[in-house]
């Protein structure tokens, strides 16, 4: 790889002159530098020549960290409906034994961001919830969650919104005739909730859709 040659203060110089042609401003530049996205791309440069480097992640809206017990289905309604309500088709697709996944015992870390920050706006529901869209992510150090996730987001996410609705991003189960995902959501009438969506390939993802993605 040859001999390193050490960064100068010039070279230093050049880029905040390019950050303030661009108007990136300070205010962006302290978010950038606080969300450890240069540290990021620092530490991308460092890898082998053969490995491209990660693309910087983009700005999230929330991060969520939960402990997972390996609780299985029954176990996960039960204990949700405690407080909160979980819909019909969400019951329907935990019982779906083959394609809903409990995952282990271990902490979790979950980001949600806009369809916007993760440029998939416009793409078709169907096409971004399965093989080929969570290929898109994997650039930003992302993955797709276990769908068991999405009963932890629900315990983690006490300040929500009302009429906000995150989709959690795992690999769709079917459920009454349609391929679902687990939406945590709160609604004026029925509260905190774990919803069942049938997804469509008819219907393309809306710039401000919020999606659940994990830290790979």
């Amino acid at each position: 790889m040859g001999k390193i040659l050490p960064v100068t203060s010039n070279q230093g110089d050049a880029v905040r002159d390019m950050a303030n042609e661009k108007g990136v401003g300070r205010v962006n530049w302290q978010k950038a530098h606080d969300n450890g996205q240069f540290s990021r791309f620092l530490d991308s440069l460092k890898t082998d020549e053969a490995e491209p480097p990660r693309s910087l992640t983009p700005q999230h809206l929330y991060e969520f960290q939960f402990e997972k017990d390996g609780a299985d289905a029954p176990t996960l309604v039960a204990r949700t409906r405690e407080k909160f309500l979980v819909s019909e088709y969400a019951e329907a697709m935990a019982n779906n034994v083959k394609e809903f996944v409990v995952g282990p015992k271990e902490k979790v870390i979950v980001r949600v961001f806009t369809c916007e920050s993760l440029g998939v706006t416009g793409l078709s529901e169907t096409d971004f919830f399965g093989p080929k869209g969570f290929e898109r992510v994997k650039k930003f150090g992302l993955a797709p969650c276990i769908s068991d996730d999405a009963f932890g987001i629900r315990a983690t996410h006490s300040e929500q919104k009302l009429d906000e609705w995150i989709w959690v991003a795992h690999p769709p189960i079917s459920a009454d005739g349609y391929r679902r995902m687990f939406h945590v959501g709160l609604h004026s009438d029925f509260g905190r909730s774990v919803y069942g969506y049938g997804l469509r390939s008819s219907c393309q993802l809306p710039a401000g859709l919020l999606v659940a993605l994990r830290v790979a």
